[in-house]
């Protein structure tokens, strides 16, 4: 027997919605939890490159710090030497001096290192605040510290010839810079600049224009017979190199003294290479007026157009009244 029930509207509803959830599948909120995933691997890849960036910018800092500690350091060091040899010097005359140890050779040793760190301390990059700051500050140190050393290499060739105190004034204008922009550097170079410049470097160019005036005083200046003797011994010395360039051994043995005629060999004109110019660099007049020292830099060109200097000094002696070459040799 079968018993039927009617059913009312909402019930069928009823049924009709359990039925429905029942055979719903129920899925993950899928874009909610990538986007989750995605969000916590960004956070980790910005931390890394965060940290990544940090300590290669810090390490790069402290590279480009140890460069510029170098820097100075190498400067110091030369500008030791420069001090040293300048104050050995006692006449204005003596700046220019021909030997191994020349103040000339010290000044253009200092003035490459100086250069040189200038460079360095140029290319540094990913500094710190206070770093950079020093950076700047010695850039501009140095490169002021170049321009007096300049001057000075300009000067010291000439000092026979510089009879004015006026002539020096560029250098103490460049020596009164340099000194203004090293203080400056030590107002914020503590922890890189630690090792201070003897300050006897910013009284070259007063103790230069001492010398010059000491020796103006003392009529050191050239008298009319020095000029004579200076002019005497270069016309020589420039007739001694046309000889030689026109491969003319006699021509070049009449100049020379009698104990310079016996150490000449002819062979030297049969050298492949020809003499193209010569130029006089200093000419320095003893004060008996009996001996001329004369640097100059000879000029030569080989047979296929390549020319190349040489520095040379020559010893020039008046024996009576003729002005003779004693000894002439290669100095590099």
């Amino acid at each position: 027997m079968q018993f039927e029930e009617e059913i009312n509207d909402a019930e069928v509803e009823e049924i009709e919605a359990e039925a429905t959830e029942v055979k719903q599948v129920r899925r993950p909120k899928t874009p909610g939890l990538l986007l989750t995933v995605f969000g916590a691997i960004m956070v980790v890849l910005i931390g890394g490159l965060a940290s990544y960036y940090y300590y290669s910018f810090q390490s790069q800092g402290a590279a480009g710090e140890k460069v510029l500690k170098k820097a100075w350091a190498d400067t110091v060091a030369d500008t030791s030497l420069l001090v040293s040899k300048f104050g050995s010097i006692s006449s204005f005359d003596g700046l220019n001096e021909a030997s191994d140890t020349a103040l000339i050779k010290i000044v253009n040793q200092t003035n490459q290192t100086v250069q040189d760190s200038v460079f360095d301390v140029r290319a540094q990059a990913g500094l710190s605040i206070k770093a950079s700051t020093t950076a700047s500050k010695m850039s501009s140190f140095l490169e002021d510290y170049g321009v007096m050393l300049s001057e000075l290499k300009r000067i010291i060739p000439r000092v026979a010839e510089i009879s004015d105190t006026k002539e020096l004034a560029k250098l103490k204008t460049d020596g009164e810079a340099m000194q203004k922009s090293y203080d400056e550097l030590l107002l914020v170079g503590n922890g890189i600049v630690s090792s201070q410049l003897s300050r006897s470097v910013f009284n070259i160019p007063t103790e230069t224009e001492v010398l010059l005036t000491k020796k103006i005083t003392e009529g050191g200046t050239q008298t009319e017979q020095q000029k004579s003797a200076q002019q005497s011994a270069e016309q020589l010395v420039g007739q001694f190199v046309q000889e030689w360039e026109n491969r003319n051994p006699d021509g070049m043995s009449s100049k020379l003294t009698n104990g310079a005629k016996n150490e000449f060999r002819p062979g030297i004109v049969e050298d492949s290479t020809d003499i193209t110019g010569f130029t006089i660099t200093t000419t320095t007049v003893a004060n008996d007026l009996l001996k001329v020292t004369i640097l100059g830099q000879l000029t030569k060109q080989t047979p296929d157009k390549v020319k190349s200097n040489e520095d040379w000094q020559f010893i020039v002696l008046k024996q009576g009244d003729k002005w003779l070459i004693d000894t002439w040799q290669k100095k590099n």
